[in-house]
């Protein structure tokens, strides 16, 4: 279901605490296991839905929909990729300025944001599976700008 992006006031005097608060990994042990991936197939369906709804998207975190969990969808190619608890396992030496604009800060002129050229990646997939990834350029700047919503940091 497409769900709608929490924005940032223009004023910047009310931030969402959706979108300021860290979100906690997805654990899936234990009795409630299925529960829990049934739950995370729905939200990662809804990041789906809305990332593929907005041309301009290149990336959309679920906290930017209402949930504070640890996933996103980034673009890859011309298709979108869920990654469930992601994380960076290698950084690149190299680093260089990225002009970057957000969803969740529409109206606004990009902001200038230092990234890692190069980043080899781990997360789960839409099936649960362990996934890794090297990525590049914008694709690697899209990773780490979802990652920095699911700390809680707006550029």
């Amino acid at each position: 279901m497409i769900r709608p992006i929490i924005e940032m006031p223009l004023s910047d005097a009310i931030i969402d605490e959706r979108l300021s608060t860290k979100a906690e990994p997805i654990i899936l042990n234990g009795k409630n296991s299925n529960a829990v991936k049934e739950i995370v197939r729905k939200i990662g369906q809804d990041l789906l839905d809305t990332a593929y709804s907005n041309e301009r998207c290149l990336g959309l975190a679920a906290n930017q929909i209402g949930h504070i969990t640890r996933m996103f969808v980034f673009k890859f190619g011309d298709k979108f990729i869920l990654a469930i608890n992601p994380e960076v396992i290698m950084y690149s030496v190299d680093t260089f300025p990225s002009w970057e604009s957000c969803l969740s800060r529409p109206g606004r002129e990009p902001i200038k944001v230092r990234r890692f050229k190069r980043l080899k990646v781990g997360f789960l997939n839409e099936n649960f599976e362990l996934k890794i990834m090297k990525l590049a350029g914008r694709t690697a700047v899209e990773f780490q700008h979802e990652l920095d919503h699911l700390e809680g940091k707006l550029i």
